[in-house]
């Protein structure tokens, strides 16, 4: 994340150079400066679930503030340039959510990946008719590799409704289920829905005809940034009114990104239907931390102008390498609870035990290079003889902040169309075979920060 606090250190040189004789000699001894300001960046992407339509989470900007601390020292002249050994920190905290309730209309599908992929397998198969005489069709075969929960069935007059849950040891848990409706008119639709939920990871997926299925889903993720430079400045006097100035050192930045996600699924029932039947809810929550280590180094150049007495106009551009080091951590629960569980003609047999299932973790590390490229304008005003206020503008590209990937996840589960569809039949297939683990990998994008700051910069 950017800094927008040395350049309240480079302000003092400005000001001594630019100022009066006699504020020059008090200046360059010793500057010290407090900044506070707001950021806005395009960090990636932080999502909770994928359908058809694309995926849902977060995709808006993240929005934060920005507190830091500067000082600079004269270290004296060399030829015509003043030198000076400048030091700045700062710390920015930012925020984003989403709370919401997403209503299925239509065919599509929807997938719910754990951070990891449980192991086991899924056939999913919904097929409807749209013609008279036609029946509708589904299929939801859900296995860990050691416990099942099939629920298959043909649909030929009005509605049906299965659901089967399965609980094993660890524990884990199967799920299936599909609602159907069938009555040869434009209400025709299946659906079929499955999950799988062990130690090793989880997933829900369902196709379709989804009408009436509710996902809940809250999603917030906070960003922690903080870094300081070192850095040593040569600044000189073009003319009464200008000044250029160069400096360069060590620099560190930390980027910091904890997120949670809590998602529910609410099973449509398709009336009519045997009488207070309800599906069992299947529900996923997700804890995540990103950790992002830059350590390099940065170089810049400035240009000062003395606009009239007392206000002086800064410009500046400064370049940065980094070595990167990111840490991810995760954990993750599912739950089945609620609801009962049916024959398969849809008689309720009894409530499902209401279980949770806890992942057993995540954490990833990865390194790699990145690069920096910062500009800045600043109004500096004196308000006194020894200091100023100073308004900053801030525009920053990072070329590598780290991101959440489920394409894994989104690869490992294969939407189609089923074999053998007559001309006025409609469905959707989904299958899936997994070995445990995947799930989730890093990303890496780069990004745009844009801040603005006010500094109060005195002189000793």
């Amino acid at each position: 994340m950017m800094s927008c606090v040395r350049g309240t250190a480079l302000a003092a040189i400005s000001i001594a150079l630019l100022c009066s004789t006699a504020l020059a000699e008090d200046a360059l001894n010793l500057s010290l400066g407090a900044t506070a300001g707001v950021w806005i960046s395009n960090l990636p992407d932080y999502n909770a679930y994928y359908t058809d339509d694309g995926p849902v989470g977060l995709d808006d900007p993240t929005v934060g503030a920005q507190f830091g601390l500067s000082g600079s020292v004269a270290l004296g002249n060399y030829d015509d340039w003043a030198m000076s050994l400048g030091l700045s920190g700062f710390v920015g905290y930012g925020q984003r959510s989403l709370s919401q309730t997403e209503t299925f209309d239509g065919q599509g599908y929807v997938v719910i990946p754990g951070i990891t992929l449980p192991p086991g397998t899924m056939e999913l198969e919904a097929r409807w008719g749209d013609a008279f005489p036609d029946s509708s069709g589904n299929t939801a075969n859900v296995t860990d590799g050691v416990i099942v929960a099939n629920a298959a069935g043909t649909n030929a007059d009005g509605a049906l409704n299965v659901a089967a849950v399965t609980i094993g040891a660890g524990p884990s848990f199967v799920y299936s289920a599909f609602n159907s409706q069938q009555d040869n008119g434009p209400a025709n639709g299946a659906a079929s829905y499955g999950a799988i939920a062990t130690p090793e990871g989880g997933l829900f997926v369902g196709v379709g005809d989804l009408t009436g299925l509710e996902i809940t889903t809250s999603v917030e993720q906070e960003t922690f940034s903080a870094g300081g430079d070192l850095t040593i400045a040569f600044a000189k006097g073009l003319d009464e009114t200008s000044a250029i100035q160069a400096y360069g050192g060590p620099s560190y930045r930390m980027l910091g990104q904890r997120g949670s996600k809590d998602v529910t699924v609410d099973i449509p029932e398709i009336a009519p239907f045997v009488p207070d039947f309800e599906f069992p809810t299947y529900a996923m929550s997700t804890e995540e931390e990103l950790l992002t280590h830059y350590a390099g180094a940065v170089v810049g150049v400035s240009y000062s102008h003395l606009i009239t007495d007392g206000v002086v106009l800064n410009v500046g551009a400064e370049l940065g390498a980094y070595y990167a080091a990111t840490s991810y951590s995760g954990s993750e629960t599912y739950s089945v609870f609620g609801g009962e569980a049916t024959d398969g003609v849809g008689n309720p047999i009894g409530p499902v035990d209401p279980t949770t299932v806890t992942n057993d973790g995540l954490e990833i590390d990865e390194n790699g290079i990145a690069w920096a490229a910062r500009g800045s304008a600043s109004i500096s005003v004196a308000v006194a003889d020894n200091m100023q206020v100073v308004f900053t503008g801030t525009g920053e590209y990072l070329s590598r902040a780290a991101g959440i990937s489920h394409d894994d996840a989104l690869a490992a589960v294969v939407i189609g169309t089923p074999a053998g569809l007559g001309v006025d039949e409609t469905g959707t297939t989904a299958d899936y075979a997994g070995g445990g683990g995947g799930g989730t990998s890093l990303s890496y994008s780069g990004v745009w920060n844009f801040g603005g700051s006010v500094s109060l910069v005195g002189q000793f």
